[in-house]
């Protein structure tokens, strides 16, 4: 393997190390919007004793699934750059 190989091998492990932190962070999002939908789950079937933060639940779960959109268009682009880069290496190693 000669040094384009290698650098080229180091650019995709790379790559997919932030592919993996971004996965961690999706994760990380549903967890947190899977407690807000309790919460609402929770107002929605109790009779309030106090006024529920409802508006600021769903200010908050929209913005989460803002986040969420976001990671998945970083996750979708460095997929496609993967995709690209291995196809290159391949026909550099043939």
């Amino acid at each position: 393997m000669d040094a384009d190989e290698r650098g080229e091998v180091a650019r995709l492990a790379g790559a997919v190390e932030s592919l993996a932190q971004a996965v961690e962070g999706m994760g990380a999002v549903l967890e947190q919007q899977g407690w807000m939908l309790r919460q609402l789950l929770d107002a929605a079937l109790t009779a309030p004793k106090v006024e529920v933060p409802l508006h600021e639940l769903l200010v908050a779960l929209i913005g989460r699934l803002d986040a969420q959109a976001g990671v998945l268009g970083r996750v979708e682009k460095g997929l496609g750059q993967i995709g690209a880069a291995v196809e290159k290496a391949g026909r550099g190693m043939e």
